[in-house]
């Protein structure tokens, strides 16, 4: 075959496999963006419909404390309070005054000089002002060690403080549903405050700690932005990249997040060999 016959077909064949490469480069791309586009829909709706569902959750328990605002003040109040406990499922439903008395709708072994105008619930809703209601960053209840919320409104007539109403509210319903979520790519749901502290993670250490602890990026400059854009982002992590989204809860300042497995990192998975999968011990 002559030369120059020889380097033409060369160079077609170079040119075809060179084209053919690219087209495989676009294909894997478009194919990839259609698939994250997949993913972020898929979880954006789950998101959103527990996060709707949380904050209606929520708002019913809000309803019931406004409800009783009125009454804390009057010979009545035991009674409602002690019904209020029994329709939205709290715990404890009280009432604290300016002159230091309190008021339950059960019994409580407290101190003789337990002073109710000295604990957080009653001094954030001071602060907030009578139109506002409160709801305190959970914390472990002591006895149960399950998470807890106190809600919290202020009270006035004419001007002046009645006292502040509040209630107790154990959040384990909730946790419970946000790990009950399963979605495709190892999938799972988690709960986060909006400063970044952990309040339902499926590993029990992780939670009540700083989510930084899991994932070093996510700072409370990131949860807000991310909050704010609603898009799924990645981050990474030793065990491999994560997809996010954080979906942030109405009247609250919680944020529903979803984690799922890159894609890419589960292809990579795939790949690897058996003992490179198995944890050393």
């Amino acid at each position: 075959m002559p030369r120059t016959l020889q380097s033409k077909l060369v160079a077609f064949v170079v040119g075809l496999i060179a084209s053919a490469v690219l087209l495989g480069v676009l294909f894997y791309q478009q194919l990839r963006g259609q698939l994250l586009e997949g993913i972020e829909n898929e979880i954006r709706s789950a998101a959103t419909a527990y996060s709707l569902a949380i904050g209606e959750w929520m708002a019913a328990k809000v309803q019931l404390l406004k409800a009783i605002k009125p009454v804390i003040g009057t010979p009545e109040a035991k009674s409602v309070f002690v019904l209020a406990k029994a329709a939205g499922g709290f715990d404890t439903v009280y009432a604290g005054y300016p002159d230091k008395r309190a008021l339950f709708s059960e019994s409580q072994n407290l101190p003789a000089d337990w002073d109710p105008t000295s604990r957080p619930w009653y001094k954030e809703a001071e602060l907030a002002g009578e139109a506002r209601i409160v709801i305190t960053k959970p914390y472990a209840d002591a006895g149960t060690k399950k998470l807890v919320i106190s809600i919290s409104s202020l009270v006035k007539d004419g001007g002046s403080t009645v006292g502040v109403a509040a209630a107790d509210l154990f959040i384990d319903r909730i946790v419970s549903e946000v790990l009950a979520l399963k979605l495709a790519g190892n999938g799972f749901g988690f709960l986060l405050h909006k400063d970044g502290t952990v309040l339902a993670h499926p590993l029990k250490e992780a939670v009540l700690k700083p989510v930084t602890e899991q994932v070093p990026e996510l700072s409370s400059d990131r949860i807000g932005r991310a909050a704010s854009e609603g898009k799924m982002f990645a981050v990474q992590r030793n065990d491999g990249d994560r997809l996010l989204f954080l979906a942030p809860i109405k009247g609250t300042d919680w944020l529903l997040g979803i984690s799922l497995e890159n894609p890419k990192t589960r292809r990579s998975r795939k790949r690897a060999s058996p003992s490179r999968l198995c944890p050393t011990t």
